[in-house]
């Protein structure tokens, strides 16, 4: 992990984090089903 990435991790309360992730999950889950099968 890069020493920035770290950095920036720490300060966000992990709450946070995590909604962020579930928020960028979603949105590739998103762009995925819209691809043309």
């Amino acid at each position: 992990m890069p020493l920035d990435a770290h950095l920036f991790f720490r300060e966000i309360p992990n709450k946070e984090i995590l909604e962020l992730l579930i928020v960028q999950k979603n949105k590739v889950k998103k762009q995925v089903s819209n691809y043309p099968k």
